[in-house]
């Protein structure tokens, strides 16, 4: 069974950045995407215990963000995290990409807690 149990939009140089997490069975798996095209620009994957592997796809830079959060949910989480991250914004200058990359940072802190607050939730339902 698969839950989304995390949706979350922000606004970034006038355009949408969407970040969805979903709960599978065995693992987490989130899509982040957005800016002015929603694409598949890297996957990253991460099981306990290992080290992340990630596939770029030519020409795209989204490993910077994918492989990050794949590593700090699977650490976090326990539980293999698969990761697709496609940010595209057209020319967009080393100020725009290092806002992109702070911006990000900061929502993988939110679902971070957001993650933790609902496992503390669950523990103490039993």
């Amino acid at each position: 069974m698969q839950t989304c149990i995390y949706e979350k939009c922000f606004p970034l140089f006038g355009e949408e950045i969407t970040i969805t997490a979903t709960q599978l069975d065995a693992g987490l798996h989130v899509l982040l995407s957005g800016g002015h095209q929603s694409h598949i620009g890297a996957v990253s994957i991460c099981c306990p215990g290992e080290a992340v592997r990630t596939t770029v796809l030519p020409g795209h830079k989204d490993d910077h963000i994918s492989a990050r959060w794949a590593q700090t949910l699977c650490e976090l989480s326990g539980l293999t995290c698969c990761v697709v991250c496609g940010i595209h914004y057209d020319n967009a200058s080393a100020f725009q990409i290092r806002e992109i990359l702070n911006h990000t940072d900061l929502q993988l802190h939110f679902l971070t807690v957001f993650l933790q607050s609902s496992a503390e939730a669950a523990a103490d339902n039993c």
